[in-house]
């Protein structure tokens, strides 16, 4: 197998499919195919190619020998191309060379051709293409756009393969597939593909990094939709560039609502540009992004790099089984739709607050850097359609780690604490709901010193104007420690300061186990006021006894229980006459409901009933309480959300976790959670009257 040189040519040939043009007469030409499977044998007829360059347009010429061309299995229907196995030629290049994204292209002797780059087919880049045939075989010529190809740095070194499909037809129909790199085994094997090297290329125009950021947003206007994208726009050269970016957005395969950007570009320079446009109508396409230089007018990347998938779809129909009381569901219309992701990562939601503008916002963590040196922080985004769509993402700077207790407290303030990170923790403050966040206090210890741990919802005593008057979280130190010391305290300030902190007793509790007493105890919970003043807390519960010591001892195995205070925090009901679930269930969540029903929301993370590992399934579910807490209604239980899910080793490893609820005015619960397999959602019910 020769060395390939794509080889610079001072003149562009002539694109036609007689090969006519001098220039492929004076440039290196390669051969020597091998058919596959078989590297040993040489193919027979052979096929040659040669690839060359220009500086702005790659060129690509291929000579098909066939002395049986009117025999050959041929398909013409440009509807079935690509799909049925016919005579062809495949072509990968791969422009970074680390054998991860793949060019291709397949042509066949009728003209028929398809394209791929990515996700993005057929239009995933410009080809001027041309076939013909001889007395020896067919021929093809194809250019195509440098700017249309994914060009880094170390681009000066491709990968490059060749594969034909030579198929005849006939009373003796056969196959044979040969490759100008001899394979064993199917024919796409891009990482073994062998190198190009590509000369003269001066790469500094082409160096541009454009991705979309989160995704599309289309909203209904009184005239059609509003459409809007935003865009990572990175200089990734030395030089700094006078650029025009048009963009086009692709609708009925027109170009509709083009968007002209145009600015100077520093070094290395890396910005985020917003898209927005207006369309008649949903139905579009790919966003196409094209980049000139303003002082050459060279073009230097054109890509269509958004495409209907990756809109965000918005609520589509989902039912919930609802526990009919005698060991049975009934199912219930409800909607769902995922949470909008962060640069392609899945966003953990951790609070949802209706704010008195009308919008609704919900804070979440993401990872924010680069493969495995990533890390959590907060971002939060807005809905003015209660949850139909968001906002793009705005990244809570300084802030880390997860998000917790997200309390509004009237007037456009909101607020937040730190969680999970190592050194420091602080509280943030929003004053004009949720856009900035410029005020910070560092998380206040518990009197003894220890950090505050917590994760669930606060309490948030208003006023008859629903300002905030007080606030309640729970807490807890020393999780792992068995027991782990849990806490309820109280802010008059909107979380600055906190006081009234108290270990309640009633949150301990003592069981026998094969001869050992051991003491229970809970940490992280929800906080409700009841419709008669009383106060709920639901409480997440250490793993039981007989886990201890083995490999379920993991937070997975939590249960839930319910306490509750008569006298407004002074005293506490027994946690273990309200175990509601002993394991495999909890990140619960409290609302009050207009008519008085308590809601607890909460992640099935193990189906356990009764001490046993009694299903696979994963998800969401919900419990009602009609009398402030009391009792709650098991045998009606809401699944929200189901999937089965089992890694083989440990029956309960679980992939899901923590979440959040909130009521909207028309009586609907959102409730938001995270699957780490499918991505975050977020469920529109309502519970029955």
């Amino acid at each position: 197998m020769q060395t390939v040189r794509i080889q610079r040519v001072d003149t562009a040939p002539i694109i036609d499919g007689a090969l006519s043009d001098e220039v492929w007469q004076q440039v290196e030409w390669y051969g020597d195919f091998r058919v596959v499977d078989t590297p040993a044998k040489p193919a027979d007829p052979p096929t040659s190619f040669t690839i060359v360059h220009d500086g702005t347009t790659l060129f690509i010429a291929i000579r098909a020998d066939e002395p049986q061309l009117a025999d050959v299995k041929l398909e013409t229907d440009a509807a079935l191309f690509g799909s049925v196995v016919d005579d062809r030629l495949e072509i990968f290049i791969d422009t970074t060379g680390q054998g991860n994204q793949y060019l291709q292209l397949f042509v066949n002797s009728a003209g028929l051709s398809s394209r791929r780059l990515d996700d993005i087919r057929n239009e995933a880049f410009r080809l001027d293409l041309a076939v013909g045939s001889n007395q020896s075989g067919w021929t093809m010529a194809a250019a195509i756009p440098l700017a249309d190809l994914p060009l880094q740095p170390q681009s000066s070194t491709w990968r490059f393969n060749l594969v034909r499909f030579r198929c005849l037809g006939g009373a003796q129909p056969s196959l044979v597939v040969s490759s100008f790199m001899p394979l064993k085994g199917h024919h796409v094997q891009f990482h073994g593909y062998p190198f190009a090297q590509v000369e003269g290329l001066d790469l500094a125009p082409y160096l541009w990094e454009v991705t979309t950021q989160g995704t599309p947003k289309l909203q209904k206007t009184d005239d059609g939709f509003a459409y809007a994208q935003r865009l990572k726009v990175a200089n990734m050269s030395s030089q700094a560039r006078h650029t025009e970016i048009r963009c086009a957005l692709e609708t009925a395969g027109r170009a509709a609502g083009e968007v002209i950007l145009s600015d100077r570009f520093e070094p290395f320079e890396e910005r985020t540009e917003l898209v927005e446009t207006h369309l008649d109508d949903e139905d579009f396409g790919n966003l196409h992004v094209v980049m000139s230089d303003l002082v050459t007018s060279r073009e230097s990347f054109s890509r269509r790099i958004c495409h209907r998938a990756s809109a965000d779809p918005s609520w589509r129909p989902h039912f919930i089984r609802q526990g009919d009381g005698e060991g049975g569901y009934i199912n219930r219309p409800a909607a769902i739709r995922f949470v909008p992701r962060y640069d392609g990562e899945i966003v953990s939601p951790y609070g949802l607050a209706p704010m008195d503008n009308g919008e609704l916002a919900m804070i979440g963590a993401a990872i924010i850097g680069a493969g495995a040196g990533g890390s959590e922080h907060p971002v939060i985004a807005f809905s003015a359609d209660g949850g139909a769509s968001w906002s793009e993402y705005l990244e809570i700077k300084g802030a880390r780690g997860r998000p917790m207790m997200l309390a509004y407290l009237g007037n456009g303030k909101l607020t937040f604490s730190e969680a999970d990170i190592v050194g420091d923790k602080y509280r943030y403050f929003s004053c004009d709901y949720g856009r900035t966040w410029p005020e910070k206090v560092l998380l206040q210890p518990l009197d003894d010193g220890e950090p505050f741990e917590t994760e669930g919802n606060p309490l948030v005593d208003r006023d008859a104007s629903g300002t905030a008057v007080r606030i309640a979280e729970t807490g807890y130190s020393r999780w792992a420690d068995n027991p782990s010391r849990e806490y309820i305290r109280w802010s008059s300030d909107g979380g600055r300061t906190w006081d009234n902190e108290m270990m309640p007793e009633a949150w301990r509790w003592a069981v026998e186990y094969q001869g050992k007493t051991h003491i229970r105890s809970c940490w992280e919970g929800g906080l409700v006021r009841a419709a008669n003043g009383w106060i709920v807390a639901s409480l997440r519960t250490d793993h039981p006894p007989r886990y201890r010591g083995t490999a379920q001892a993991n937070d997975s195995n939590n249960g839930i229980a319910v306490s509750i205070s008569k006298d407004d925090g002074a005293t506490w009901t027994p946690l273990p006459d309200r175990i509601l679930f002993e394991g495999g269930r909890h990140h619960q969540h409290l609302v009050l409901l207009a008519n008085g029903d308590i809601v607890m929301t909460y992640i099935e993370r193990t189906d356990m009933r009764d001490g046993e590992f009694a299903s696979y399934r994963r998800g969401c579910e919900a419990i009602v309480s009609h009398d402030n807490g009391l009792t709650w209604d098991l045998d009606r239980v809401y699944i929200l959300d189901e999937w089965a899910y089992y890694d083989g080793a440990n029956w309960c490893s679980a992939m899901c976790g923590h979440k959040c609820s909130a009521v909207l005015d028309d009586g609907h619960i959102l409730t938001a959670y995270t699957n780490w397999l499918a991505g975050s959602v977020i469920i529109r019910w309502r519970p029955e009257a």
